[in-house]
């Protein structure tokens, strides 16, 4: 593996683990508005928001995209519906919440 490659993984590995930590905050706002329209769910954390984006397997912030492998787009929608779940007991746009974490792992 090439210097440019270690480094794109350790950098999208930081990324993810940011996110991971941003999504359990209890301080954090969860967001699925966007989840039917444009495939994307948002964390937002006082002023900085993530964008975490199916259609391309991608995390968003600013200007910034990293893309993510499918499994590591899967692990963060699971922990993000999980915590979405557990903070509101069910959401709109997913109505059958925990079926939808099912077909994720």
């Amino acid at each position: 593996m090439g210097k440019n490659k270690k480094a794109e993984k350790k950098y999208r590995e930081q990324a993810i683990k940011i996110v991971e930590n941003m999504i359990k905050c209890e301080k954090s706002e969860l967001s699925t508005k966007f989840k039917k329209a444009f495939d994307k769910v948002s964390v937002k954390l006082k002023k900085h928001i993530v964008e975490i984006i199916g259609a391309d397997n991608t995390i968003k912030y600013g200007n910034k995209s990293i893309k993510l492998k499918k499994k590591e787009y899967k692990q963060l929608m699971k922990l993000f519906l999980e915590e979405k779940f557990k903070r509101d007991g069910s959401d709109k746009d997913f109505p059958d919440i925990e079926e939808v974490i099912n077909q994720l792992k």
